[in-house]
């Protein structure tokens, strides 16, 4: 699981985030709210150690990774996308999952891609490339290369950016199966009836802090 625990961070001369707490469970996709500048994307380069937390902490299954590099957190499964599409357009998905899965030192490479692909159903994608793929397969390659890469905790930017309506049913699927089996999700988005038919819990960012989402559909 995630814990960011009164974590305060921002730029030079503009606070950003204030004593900022969250629980991001296993089992759970959390969904992220805000107005555009709330600080969503900062929080997430706080958690991922692209921005420095000026105080707080931040939490791995437990472990503390407040002043862990970026790269070792990977390791230590953290995965991230990004509301811009980036795949590597002129590998195939395989060889996207496969620069990941190396990356991040598995023990097995290949029977990591291997395993990731069927787990989202992309097998039949693998020798594609990438940078051909519709927009909402293109988006699940993006999380599988976070997974081949051993990612338990995910935190997922405006995933449904660019994709067309008849493609996000399939793709709330894939995200309520990911949580299902186990995965720690953490999701900003704008389109609200996605987060309301995916999201366990939802929260607002708003004034630096967290706070639940009020009027939430039951």
């Amino acid at each position: 699981m995630l814990s960011i625990r009164q974590v305060s961070a921002g730029y030079p001369g503009v606070p950003v985030l204030t004593e900022l707490s969250l629980e991001v469970p296993a089992g759970r996709l959390t969904g992220l709210i805000g107005a555009n500048g709330a600080g969503k994307s900062t929080l997430f380069d706080v958690v991922c150690g692209r921005l420095r937390a000026r105080r707080g902490r931040i939490l791995l299954d437990g472990r503390d990774v407040t002043r862990t590099p970026t790269h070792r957190r990977a390791r230590l499964g953290l995965g991230r996308t990004y509301q811009r599409l980036e795949v590597f357009g002129s590998l195939s998905v395989a060889e996207n999952l496969l620069v990941a899965a190396r990356a991040t030192g598995a023990e097995d490479p290949a029977r990591a891609v291997a395993e990731t692909l069927r787990r989202l159903g992309l097998a039949d994608f693998a020798a594609y490339p990438a940078g051909k793929l519709p927009t909402g397969v293109a988006r699940l390659v993006e999380i599988a290369r976070a997974l081949a890469g051993g990612a338990g905790v995910l935190l997922l930017d405006e995933p449904s950016s660019g994709m067309a309506a008849a493609e996000l049913a399939e793709f709330a699927e894939s995200l309520r199966a990911l949580a299902a089996d186990g995965l720690a999700l953490l999701m900003i988005e704008h389109d609200l009836e996605l987060v309301d038919a995916v999201c366990d819990d939802v929260y607002e960012l708003r004034d630096g802090q967290v706070l639940p989402r009020a009027g939430r559909p039951d």
